[in-house]
């Protein structure tokens, strides 16, 4: 049984960055503005102790790094490129800005030789990893062109191979850590699948793909009937092997229409995303909750399912809030006409707010048809 968890989106990591704002395309812009004038400065101090035409050739790339970044900022390139081929240009654009002063200004860009590698960190924490290994190429390119031509850093062939190799390497080995630790913190342990976290991740997924596409998409909650006795009765050793059970049951039936996700002690949901006709899923379902008694037996205890399953709709709101709650409706009908059994949203009404409306409610003004 493995997890069944997307990457982490750039959006997601804005933890990760130290200075507030960065993890936007504006943030970007502001900081690659700021971090051009401190460099202007460095090299202005420079220039009055050491003379030379490498430092003016440096000064000159600087000021106009400074413009373009300036046009960046004010949204000037906005108009004419899309957002994809806009980061991508800018990312070449900054790595060949600091390949350029690397080759004008040989030694005195030494205390910036960290700046490639956290401008690859920052492409893939902002806009995701295929930006950072755009980056992290261009860069080493760049690199390699630019001290295999300077007539300083030819003299120094040891240190170069290093950095070359760092910048190149670093930043994917940073990422697999990410990578890691992003898993680790959505992943329920006992079972292996998602826990609240990642299906907060995954509706909120569900929710863009049903925007565009409703009829793919469907929220399944799942409720265990008899659990807590299951605990005070056997013991939570008992209660865990139930749990694992049960998250391995939806696994094997529903994972291929999305992601299961574990939401409480005995609480499952299941993202649908691929959904291609309402049938098949119901029909995986009932399979379910056969299992689910099946696995009562096998532990010697009366176990079912109560399942709600909500059908996304194009008259029916397509956000988070709205659709767990009338997920959760359908669910405790289940449980409250006698458990073991699943209800769909199909036919059924709900309030603005997601509430199930009873055939008594049907001419309340605020009901909805699915």
């Amino acid at each position: 049984m493995t997890a069944t968890l997307k990457p982490s989106r750039p959006a997601r990591l804005s933890r990760y960055f130290i200075i507030p704002g960065l993890d936007t395309e504006k943030g970007e812009h502001i900081t690659r503005v700021i971090g051009t004038v401190v460099f202007g400065l460095y090299i202005a101090a420079s220039t009055a102790s050491t003379a030379n035409n490498e430092v003016t050739v440096a000064s000159s790339i600087t000021a106009a790094y400074l413009l373009y970044g300036l046009l960046l900022l004010y949204g000037q390139f906005d108009r004419w490129m899309r957002p994809v081929p806009r980061r991508i240009v800018s990312i070449i654009v900054d790595q060949a800005f600091y390949g350029a002063v690397l080759y004008a200004a040989g030694e005195i860009s030494a205390p910036f030789l960290f700046a490639p590698i956290c401008m690859s960190l920052g492409a893939g924490l902002r806009y995701g990893r295929g930006y950072a290994v755009i980056a992290a190429t261009t860069s080493s390119i760049f690199i390699v062109a630019a001290t295999m031509t300077s007539s300083y850093w030819q003299h120094q062939p040891t240190f170069v191979s290093a950095y070359v190799c760092a910048t190149c390497i670093i930043p994917f080995y940073i990422f697999r850590l990410t990578d890691v630790m992003a898993l680790m913190l959505r992943t329920d342990f006992a079972t292996n699948i998602a826990n609240r976290r990642g299906y907060s991740e995954n509706l909120d997924d569900l929710c863009k793909i049903a925007q565009r596409d409703v009829t793919s998409a469907a929220l399944v909650f799942v409720d265990l009937d008899g659990f807590k006795k299951i605990n005070d009765e056997k013991g939570h050793a008992a209660g865990d092997a139930v749990i694992a059970a049960a998250a391995a049951c939806l696994v094997s039936q529903l994972s291929r229409f999305g992601a299961p996700a574990r939401i409480g002690g005995d609480e499952f949901a299941i993202t649908v995303d691929k959904l291609e006709n309402h049938a098949e899923l119901e029909n995986a379902i009932d399979k379910v909750l056969t299992e689910m008694r099946e696995i009562g037996r096998r532990n010697n205890c009366a176990l079912s399912a109560s399942i709600g399953v909500f059908y996304f709709s194009a008259e029916l709101p397509v956000v988070q809030k709205f659709v767990a709650a009338a997920a959760d409706e359908l669910l405790f009908h289940s449980k409250n006409s006698g458990k073991n059994q699943c209800t769909t949203s199909t036919g059924r009404l709900f309030t603005a707010e997601g509430k199930l409306v009873s055939q008594e409610e049907k001419s309340h003004a605020d009901a909805i048809m699915v």
